[in-house]
């Protein structure tokens, strides 16, 4: 089994344990049938990327507080181990895995790799309904791992110093600034694009390590920190997972992305061509 990994058979292997010694969190967009026997189910904005109108962020970090009100009502503690699932190519469930890990969750944590689709695929266990546990008493956390989080400051700092390459994972047209979502278009100063599909088989599983390891050559440089970005820092944690995770290559996540950048005048933007 890869590190940060679980797949399909031996989740199914272990469907028992759900709601036991196991939460499984399933992060659709919707929930239809059917359902992983014992999973518990929330939308991404409920406790992974909070919606902030009031400063233009759809993808803004949870709170302590929001983080453990959601694993709480998961039924979690603070050593659960717990498995992250969705239908949109893993790029959910990897933000949820870096979240857990930047908030210091102490339990092991896995993502469902190839997602609710390798899951559902195949006659395995599967159930009508969500499961209703009995609310936890997750504690909020009070320290968090500035080691796998960006900031702009340190991104301008390190491409003045040559200590970073920063990684675009959005569309060609995001990143050339034909296409903005939010603000301006452009991206990051010296960023290279490589889009987050690309560390994905057309199954939705991750490549193999060998196979990631060309396809994100250019964010492995000796002496160099990868930072990914995208645009709400979503389908950039899942570049970053393939870097930090599968293949051991400390890296960081700029988890406001895009649309914190776009809005602030004094940090510059570069076009393509």
């Amino acid at each position: 089994m890869r590190t940060g990994l679980i797949t399909a058979d031996k989740l199914a292997s272990r469907v028992a344990e759900i709601g036991k010694d196991l939460v499984c969190i399933d992060l659709r967009e919707r929930a239809p049938l059917p359902k992983v026997p014992g999973s518990v189910w929330f939308d991404l904005h409920d406790g992974f990327a909070q919606h902030r109108p009031d400063r233009g962020l759809d993808y803004d970090l949870p709170s302590p507080k929001e983080l453990a009100g959601t694993l709480s009502r998961a039924g979690a503690t603070l050593d659960s181990e717990i498995v992250l699932a969705d239908d949109a190519g893993n790029r959910r469930a990897t933000r949820a895995y870096w979240l857990l890990r930047y908030y210091g969750h102490c339990g092991p944590v896995s993502v469902l790799d190839g997602g609710l689709f390798a899951y559902f695929g195949s006659d395995r266990p599967t159930a009508a309904d969500f499961a209703n546990p009995e609310p936890g008493d997750y504690p909020i956390p009070t320290t968090t791992d500035e080691s796998i989080r960006a900031t702009p400051t340190e991104i301008l700092q390190g491409i003045e110093e040559d200590r970073v390459v920063i990684c675009d994972v959005r569309t060609a047209e995001e990143y050339q600034g034909e296409f903005a979502l939010s603000g301006r278009g452009g991206h990051l100063p010296k960023a290279q694009h490589v889009p987050w599909q690309d560390c994905l088989n057309p199954d939705g599983t991750f490549r193999s390590n060998q196979a990631l390891e060309q396809v994100l050559r250019p964010f492995i440089s000796e002496g160099h920190q990868a930072i990914t970005y995208c645009q709400g820092g979503i389908r950039a944690s899942l570049t970053w997972f393939a870097l930090h995770v599968l293949l051991g290559r400390p890296s960081k996540l700029y988890a406001a992305s895009w649309e914190e950048w776009a809005q602030r005048p004094e940090l510059p933007v570069e076009l393509a061509g």
